[in-house]
């Protein structure tokens, strides 16, 4: 299979995992604020991101074997692919116990970091401990996924995740509509990520000829490499937890769990804004490793202007809905109520995203390469500023400071930083870089955005159904210009051809 054929089969494949799970937190978001009211939302989102930082202990070893495992299933090196695995999987069962026993800490401290009430206390301490186990065991499994993503088989995990996605929404309605709560919640979630991780395990060893996983075997050999990598990725993990997941924390405790509601609804749009295209840009870093192996330096070089054209292309017209009618959606979607805050919220971080997301590529093709030291200190750095920006505009600003704290630095490290590394490391010149990937679709884009704000201002939507109405009417005015204008012939051929060979249907002829 060709790399174009490689990427947009698993191209397709995430992007249809992404939609179901946008519909699914469309629709199930609502129903979740309304059973839980805003105080156990609020704890819900806040005991996600306290745990979600316990996912570092992962210490960025998964995107070590996504490396090594596209590097050496490239050369058919299957004895160091062996023992590179094996040594992951050792490391994680060590981090495992770690997890597990930290999370007992987290929910001792919870009722002195954030102010609840006295009877939500034993219930977020269970959830915290509960979700903490649930890390756990993603960890120590997360070795058979990182084998997945390594050979490029991101479809298999898209189904995985869009089994259990549904599964879990028709849990979470019946739980929610038969009056359980967040401790039912936080089991259930267990279960489906436990049942998720010996599918992932059953699918390596049933269709990986020769992998053989070991507990302790190799180990101590092998240390050294997994670290090499991984101590850059887990520095810059640690940045981009800080970066994306610590607004609420910051908010839970100098504002109070109801106001992190408020910030989530907005910040969860641009979030999903985010992994549409990290989708796409998450599948450059083993690409990348495998072009390296083969020293195909002028493709590496063609896969960072295509993927940042292209990521620009997916988020400018995200963009320019949540900036000309955020305001007005966020109404329709969740309340009148939450219009007004939510929506600047919204605005203010889809400014920001907007250009870090181009910069998505380049940060997964640095990885790819092994040169995501860069990634790391620019990480850091935003993570130190954006954490005392929040902390004193939330005094003046509220939630919006807050947004504000985490944007600023978001586009100073998008717009300088990323743009000048990468031009440097691939050898690309850096007008040829800027023009190719970024003038075309954004003068493309011109046309949609004149005609959503004349849309707003002239004729807004009093409905859902009439919003989105309107968004898909609006459609062509950008698409046609980005087809014609902003993706080159050439380009148009290889991806026709390859979506072509890769759904059959396509092929038939009438009659």
């Amino acid at each position: 299979m060709s790399t174009a054929e490689k990427f947009v089969r698993n191209l397709l494949s995430n992007w249809t995992g992404m939609i179901l799970g946008l519909m699914i937190s469309f629709f199930l978001s609502p129903y979740v604020v309304r059973k839980l009211g805003n105080t156990y939302y609020g704890v819900w989102n806040i005991i996600m991101d306290m745990t979600g930082y316990l996912g570092l202990l992962e210490m960025g070893v998964r995107q070590s074997i996504i490396r090594y495992v596209a590097k050496y299933n490239a050369v058919n090196e299957m004895d160091s692919l062996n023992r590179i695995v094996s040594s992951a999987f050792s490391i994680y069962g060590f981090t495992s116990v770690a997890c597990a026993v930290i999370s007992i800490g987290l929910a001792a401290l919870f009722p002195y970091v954030v102010d609840v009430s006295a009877d939500t206390v034993p219930i977020a301490r269970w959830v915290i401990v509960i979700t903490g186990f649930s890390v756990a065991q993603g960890l120590i499994f997360s070795v058979y996924y990182g084998v997945i993503l390594g050979i490029q088989r991101y479809d298999v995990v898209v189904k995985v995740n869009m089994l259990v996605s549904i599964i879990k929404a028709g849990l979470t309605v019946a739980l929610l509509g038969n009056g359980y709560g967040l401790i039912s919640l936080s089991m259930m979630h267990l279960v489906m990520g436990f049942a998720s991780s010996m599918y992932g395990r059953h699918y390596c060893n049933k269709e990986i000829p020769g992998l053989n996983i070991r507990f302790g075997k190799y180990a101590s050999e092998w240390y050294g490499r997994i670290f090499n990598y991984s101590l850059k990725t887990f520095m810059m993990f640690i940045g981009q937890k800080i970066v994306y997941y610590s607004d609420s924390i910051v908010i839970g405790i100098l504002l109070g769990p109801v106001h992190v509601t408020y910030f989530v609804i907005g910040a969860s749009l641009t979030e999903y804004m985010r992994r549409i295209v990290n989708q796409m840009t998450q599948m450059f870093t083993p690409l990348t490793s495998e072009l390296q192996a083969l020293r195909e330096e002028q493709k590496i070089r063609d896969v960072l202007i295509q993927g940042t054209k292209l990521s620009l292309i997916i988020a400018l017209p995200i963009s320019i809905v949540f900036l000309t009618m955020g305001k007005r959606f966020i109404s329709l979607w969740m309340g009148k109520e939450y219009g007004p805050l939510s929506g600047e919220v919204l605005i203010v971080l889809t400014i920001a995203h907007l250009f870090s997301i181009a910069q998505y590529t380049t940060q997964d093709i640095l990885q790819g390469l092994n040169k995501h030291q860069i990634c790391a200190v620019c990480r850091c750095a935003e993570a130190v500023a954006n954490l005392i920006l929040s902390i004193v505009l939330i005094r003046y600003w509220g939630i919006v400071g807050v947004a504000v704290g985490t944007a600023v630095p978001h586009l100073a490290t998008a717009l300088f930083a990323y743009p000048y590394f990468i031009s440097r490391e691939v050898k690309v010149d850096f007008k040829q870089y800027v023009f190719r990937s970024y003038m075309a679709p954004i003068i493309s884009s011109v046309p949609y955005l004149i005609c959503c704000i004349l849309i707003e201002n002239r004729f807004p939507a009093g409905n859902l159904a009439g919003f989105f109405a309107r968004v898909l009417a609006l459609m062509p005015l950008y698409l046609v210009p980005v087809w014609y204008f902003s993706i080159r012939k050439q380009e148009r051929i290889v991806y026709i051809s390859a979506l072509y060979k890769l759904v059959p249907a396509l092929n038939r002829k009438p009659g």
